[in-house]
This record gives C-alpha cells, structure tokens and sequence, in this order.
C-alpha cells in the first residue's frame, strides 16, 4: 500500500510540472503582429524582489527564443533609453490578491528600481504594451494560480501563440 501511495504521488508530481505551463488563451492577449523572431521585447524588471528576477531571466533564457531586454518601468514608459521604434512591446507585471509594498533604490542618477515585498497569496500576471501606441493589452483571462513564477506561463504561453 505505501509502494501504491508513494508512485502515487511522485506520478502528480512529476505531471504537475509548472515550467510546461501555458495559457490557452494566448491568441487573445498577445498581439497578433508580435513576431518573437523580429521584435525585441522589453521585459519590465520582476518587480517580486531580485531574487524572483534572476529566476524569470533563466527561465526566459532557457524557454523564450526571442531577442528581449530588461528595463525599470520608468524607463519603458519613456523614450529616454530605447527607441519606440526598436522595442515596439514591452511586459509589464501587476499583482492580483495579496498586499505589496514598494520601495525604491536608485543605482544611478538616472536608474531607480522599484521592488516589492509582499505575502504568499499573490499572483504575478504580465501583459503587453505597445510603446508606439500606449495600448495596453489584456492579461490572460485564464486564473493564474501560480503566484510569484507568474512569469512562467506567460512566457511559455508567448513563446507558444507569437508568430515565428
């Protein structure tokens, strides 16, 4: 009986793997001109804390084919740094349930990174802006219940729907 529970629950856990995570309803939330092999995306800085953006940086970089670049928010927002024409979309993250509080540190004059600690009922969701317009997009219309590795599905789900 052990035996039983135990393959049991090594079956659920290897088939729950979240890293093969999508959202099936890309098509809706990417922008249909996005093209992963052509645009280069500007990814907002996982604001969670630095520990959760080196963990989105490996995880785009071992999944995302796309040619992407981090930025403050700040900086997506303006034309300061990257062209609008170059980085036509960027990702910019928001937090669902739990609380967040934001503190500011400044690497430079002209550099202020915002980050966030908050608790463990949050749920990290992206979507796509278009600099050249100011559109926002929506966020995925799929529950994410995958808290701070929001960027997971997200990524794979991008990664899935975009053009090639």
């Amino acid at each position: 009986m052990n035996k039983m529970l135990i393959l049991f629950l090594l079956l659920i856990l290897f088939s729950c793997n979240v890293n093969k995570r999508f959202y099936k309803d890309g098509s809706e939330w990417i922008p249909a001109n996005f093209d992963q092999s052509k645009d280069i995306l500007l990814v907002e800085i996982y604001p969670a804390n630095e520990k959760w953006n080196i963990s989105m940086v490996d995880f785009i970089n071992k999944h995302y084919s796309g040619k992407y670049q981090l930025a403050d928010k700040n900086i997506i927002f303006s034309d300061s740094k990257y062209s609008r024409k170059v980085y036509k979309y960027a990702v910019l993250w928001r937090i669902h349930g739990g609380s967040a509080n934001s503190v500011h540190t400044s690497f430079s004059p002209n550099l202020t990174i915002n980050s966030y600690s908050s608790d463990a009922s949050e749920n990290w969701t992206g979507h796509f802006y278009d600099r050249s317009t100011g559109k926002e997009y929506p966020e995925t219309r799929k529950y994410n219940n995958y808290g701070l590795k929001g960027y997971i599905p997200f990524f794979n789900s991008v990664a899935k729907y975009s053009k090639r």
